[in-house]
């Protein structure tokens, strides 16, 4: 099951990610609101949708975990060994063996002061595997949905008070590169709240989604004031953390639970805004929204060495070509990556279901 419009949010997403990381020098970039190009709190978005996306898709099936790993592995796989590929180039002669040892087997965010090795932004899917895993144990304990949701609320509440501590602690250093920057920001366990938190929201839309009717005007004025509101978090929180005295974990999971009621909203919403976020290019837009994420780092490198030294050009035009190039590298990717490799899965989950059929009848 998948809801186009959440689709569609995910290229936003990640196109903000871009913007934070390589816009710093854009002109039309800086003229954006600051919601606009802070990426660092967009992968706390993607780690509830990801729990929020996984829910709903097995929410009504037992889950078969050959079949689960088996289609996870192989929707992050492609692009991101591609990546990895485009990241030993850009980096050949200054490579880590540790760092390369550690992207190669998604084990990037466990190792403190190593995530920016080969391609930076590729932790986070070191994050995300680390979900997968243990995405099976957490599922069981749905069946009670309302001591989920509750457990789910109680790890983030504790993760933040955590990481505040450590944040605040004088003893512990904080700032990159650091173990202590890296327990709070990177580690995957400091995230495992905004998987709960989108698995358990996930949980609840696939309970409850039919008996909401939510349409019209309200439906659209909700969306609109939800995505104010959130905007409105994230442009001003830095400035209330001067005003309560103490630094508070903003890009370590802080904002889940504000992002999973956008989700949530979006998700049960019928109006005009959601249709046409559920246009096709839209769609398609967020469909290469991963290879987006996960090659915006080489791809850039890429353009910096080779490509960029041939043009005479501004940062504001040297961006727009990098854009350009990194939407036609990701669009190829997903067509010739991404989506051969979903297909192969659904053969390999056909003979997996296929022979547990045949074990079945012969028993």
């Amino acid at each position: 099951m998948r809801i186009d419009a959440l689709t569609s949010l995910r290229f936003l997403a990640a196109i903000i990610v871009v913007f934070s990381h390589f816009g710093g020098n854009v002109s039309y970039i800086n003229s954006l609101p600051y919601s606009l190009r802070n990426g660092s709190v967009m992968v706390t978005f993607f780690f509830v949708l990801s729990g929020f996306v996984i829910a709903i898709a097995n929410r009504k099936k037992e889950i078969n975990i050959a079949e689960f790993y088996v289609k996870r592995i192989f929707r992050i796989s492609p692009s991101y060994f591609f990546s990895i590929l485009l990241g030993v180039y850009v980096f050949y002669g200054a490579l880590n063996t540790l760092g390369l040892l550690s992207i190669s087997t998604f084990m990037l965010a466990w190792f403190p002061a190593l995530p920016d090795q080969i391609n930076g932004p590729a932790w986070s899917v070191s994050v995300e595997a680390f979900f997968y895993v243990v995405f099976p144990v957490l599922f069981v304990f749905t069946k009670n949905i309302k001591g989920f949701v509750y457990s789910s609320l109680a790890a983030w509440l504790i993760t933040q008070l955590v990481h505040v501590n450590i944040i605040g602690a004088e003893s512990i250093n904080t700032s990159w590169p650091s173990i202590g920057f890296s327990l709070v920001y990177y580690f995957p366990i400091s995230h495992l709240n905004s998987f709960m938190i989108g698995i358990a929201t996930g949980c609840l839309y696939s309970d409850y989604k039919d008996r909401i009717s939510f349409d019209g005007f309200l439906s659209l004025a909700t969306c609109v004031l939800s995505v104010a509101f959130v905007s409105y978090v994230i442009c001003n929180i830095h400035s209330w953390e001067h005003m309560i005295g103490f630094k508070l974990p903003v890009e370590a999971s802080l904002l889940s639970p504000i992002f999973a009621v956008l989700i949530f909203i979006f998700s049960v919403s019928r109006n005009i805004l959601i249709d046409m976020m559920s246009m096709r290019v839209f769609v398609f837009l967020g469909e290469i929204s991963y290879s987006v994420y996960i090659l915006q780092l080489p791809l850039y490198l890429f353009c910096y060495k080779n490509i960029f030294p041939y043009f005479s050009m501004s940062d504001d035009y040297n961006f727009l070509l990098y854009i350009s190039i990194l939407m036609l590298v990701s669009s190829l990717a997903y067509i010739f990556l991404e989506k051969t490799s979903m297909k192969l899965s659904k053969i390999i989950c056909e003979k997996i279901r296929s022979r547990a059929v045949s074990v079945y009848a012969y028993n």
